[in-house]
């Protein structure tokens, strides 16, 4: 019998803590050059990269399921994606003769800190798939349920986006009934309450996370329930609103099934001043993974979609990586492939740096570097090395400075003891793929006054 990814979801969480199949563990990637780059997972806030258009947006995949988790490892790594979601219960598959892998304390710590990018785990509590299920209160975000998967990854790694539940306004298999009760104001008043209290729950439990709404489906009207998660106690500015667009042509796309343009439209109405995140977005028609790979990075970075998305999309994920080729599959016209992954990052292309100037101060309680940058790329951490050469090729403090953003500041620079009043020091920037800026100098004035 064919499972559905939730019904698989239900039996995961029934069996949790199974062994896992096929995972290795590496050596954490240090894709700059140095013995002193740390590859840490961070939160800076997206910036409009300078000079090309270029929007620099979190972007990634949607892990629904693969034989191995390196299947979703090589995916992630050939896009160059700065963040990936998992959901609490979908991942590994039964295949024919093939055991199933689950996530268990070694698969998420691959995921969490082998696998480059930040991290969102989706809840399968509070889906609205299941209201239509002989279980119907999972289709809930219930307070307790919703801890109690969120849980096991918080202890792994403290700075995961959370995303309460999924798509309580879909109507799945043209169930009559299901959809009646979708409709019904007192479902999703209940549902509403619900969203809040978990929410709640999470900041108190979690608060080094960041929480993303249920996010509500393109394919059905969502105007009752935006209407009802407007006032909740709990959505605070610091809370970002989700939402899925999955379309069959592309987002330009004006006819029936064109799910981008009215979502967009939605969003604007209901939370045009909040801070957005697409939590699904993806093309269902025969189009091959190269060429949806490229529509993706156009509609994320470049202006692509119709509309353009707003500046205060923070990024999205498309749906999503599913290497199961078993009988029935799982909506497979979605999966892209390695050859789309790649089409997305050639798209992106290679970051660039401009615009670079620094300042350095020593004495006066003012030691301090600053290293100002402007940047055009993917990349979501910068590393700064400095040398007293010219040219560099000798005597380099790798790692003299690091961090997510401009400027990339070094409040202890004497750290190195090359750091001295009327010196001139040589440096450039790169980022996370290896790109190196043209090489600057700046000569260390006093910081006294």
């Amino acid at each position: 019998m064919k499972l559905t990814r939730r019904q698989f979801g239900k039996i995961v969480l029934a069996s949790a803590g199974a062994t896992a199949v096929g995972i290795t563990h590496g050596p954490q990637p240090t894709l700059a050059q140095g013995t002193g780059y740390h590859n840490h997972l961070h939160r800076a806030q997206p910036t409009l990269a300078q000079g090309t258009g270029y929007h620099n947006r979190l972007h990634g995949p949607v892990l629904t399921a693969t034989e191995t988790l390196q299947e979703f490892e090589q995916h992630v790594r050939a896009g160059g994606h700065t963040i990936k979601k998992v959901v609490t219960t979908w991942g590994g598959w039964a295949k024919k003769g093939e055991d199933i892998w689950h996530w268990n304390t070694d698969t998420r710590n691959h995921v969490c800190h082998t696998i480059p990018g930040e991290l969102i785990v989706r809840t399968t509590r509070g889906d609205g798939y299941y209201l239509g299920s002989d279980e119907p209160e999972w289709a809930f975000p219930l307070p307790d349920e919703i801890e109690a998967e969120i849980q096991p990854w918080y202890d792994i790694k403290s700075d995961i986006w959370i995303q309460i539940g999924n798509e309580p306004n879909n109507h799945y298999d043209g169930n009559v009934f299901f959809t009646e009760r979708k409709n019904d104001q007192r479902f999703i008043d209940e549902w509403a309450g619900h969203l809040d209290a978990a929410i709640m729950r999470c900041k108190e439990r979690f608060p080094l996370a960041k929480i993303i709404t249920s996010p509500l489906a393109s394919i059905v009207d969502p105007t009752r329930y935006f209407d009802a998660m407007q006032n909740l106690p709990n959505l605070t500015n610091d809370i970002y609103i989700g939402f899925n667009t999955l379309t069959s042509n592309s987002f330009r796309d004006s006819a029936e099934h064109g799910m981008y343009r009215p979502m967009v439209a939605h969003m604007q109405n209901y939370f045009g001043d909040r801070q957005w995140f697409i939590t699904e977005y993806g093309i269902h028609d025969n189009k091959t993974g190269a060429d949806k790979g490229r529509l993706y990075a156009e509609m994320m970075h470049f202006d692509g979609g119709d509309p353009s998305l707003p500046n205060n999309v923070v990024g999205g994920v498309y749906f999503h990586v599913m290497t199961d080729e078993s009988e029935g599959g799982r909506e497979p016209s979605y999966h892209i492939g390695i050859e789309g992954a790649n089409a997305y990052r050639e798209r992106i292309g290679p970051g660039s740096f401009s615009s670079l100037s620094a300042s350095m101060t020593v004495g006066g309680g003012m030691d301090r570097a600053e290293f100002w940058f402007e940047y055009a790329g993917a990349s979501r951490w910068f590393i700064v090395e400095a040398s007293t050469l010219p040219d560099m090729s000798w005597d380099v403090y790798l790692g003299f400075g690091e961090g997510d953003r401009n400027p990339v500041v070094v409040t202890n620079p004497t750290k190195w003891d090359k750091f001295s009043l009327g010196r001139t020091l040589y440096w450039q920037i790169i980022d996370e793929w290896g790109v190196r800026s043209p090489i600057q100098a700046t000569t260390i004035v006093s910081g006294g006054t």
